[in-house]
């Protein structure tokens, strides 16, 4: 029975092991990864630093590093599910649409500015490099909501058809998030909370932004 107790505490050391390496995690370095495709730490940390450069040069802008880390890399992974998305239902957009949704942003948004318009997206979250990547998740999310919710005129049930679909192309790609950020909640197709002790910012994960800003999955 002496003999046995060790074995015993050895197999609880081999089953805990299991069981950490059965939650994926991503590697050292990474984000967040969506299937085969990585965020690394240092793209979402150039990402966060550029929008902490618009937000705070506006005026009464204040600043939340966590709050615009989170918001930048969940737009990101949320980027990658839309495009995964159009992918399997065959949808395409083009760098002209894309061109053209910004440039008719501009004007019924900003009244031609382009400098208010990216003005404005950085207060709501998006750095100006990745309006593009943006204007391409609401042109796909727009194509989808035809597709999976057509002649549905009611937003909500529109709304809840694509945050369905995307839930089920996160659990069937897998979205693993770096433990700092939090985990991948597939019902609000956003980032939970990350335990208190692991909450850092994203250049040891960096920053985020005061101004609360609404997913561009939305």
């Amino acid at each position: 029975m002496k003999l046995r107790r060790p074995a015993v505490a050895a197999a609880a050391v081999v089953v805990a092991v299991l069981a950490l390496s059965a939650c994926s995690q991503p590697a050292a370095g990474t984000a967040a990864t969506v299937g085969g495709t990585s965020i690394s730490l240092s793209e979402l940390s150039a990402n966060v630093a550029e929008l902490k450069g618009q937000v705070t040069a506006l005026p009464g802008a204040s600043w939340d590093d966590a709050k615009a880390t989170s918001r930048v890399l969940t737009d990101d992974v949320t980027y990658l599910l839309l495009d995964e998305a159009a992918r399997r239902e065959g949808i395409t957009v083009t760098q002209g649409d894309i061109d053209k949704l910004i440039n008719d942003a501009v004007q019924s948004n900003a009244g031609g500015d382009r400098t208010k318009f990216a003005e404005n997206l950085a207060a709501s979250g998006t750095p100006e490099s990745r309006i593009p990547a943006a204007a391409r998740a609401v042109l796909i999310r727009a194509a989808l909501e035809k597709k999976l919710a057509p002649g549905e005129t009611e937003a909500l049930k529109v709304d809840d058809a694509v945050k369905a679909y995307l839930a089920k192309v996160a659990d069937e790609l897998g979205v693993d998030i770096s433990p700092r950020f939090g985990t991948w909640d597939t019902g609000t197709g956003g980032l939970g909370d990350p335990p208190n002790d692991l909450s850092v910012p994203a250049d040891a994960g960096t920053p985020a932004t005061s101004a609360s800003p609404q997913p561009s999955g939305s």
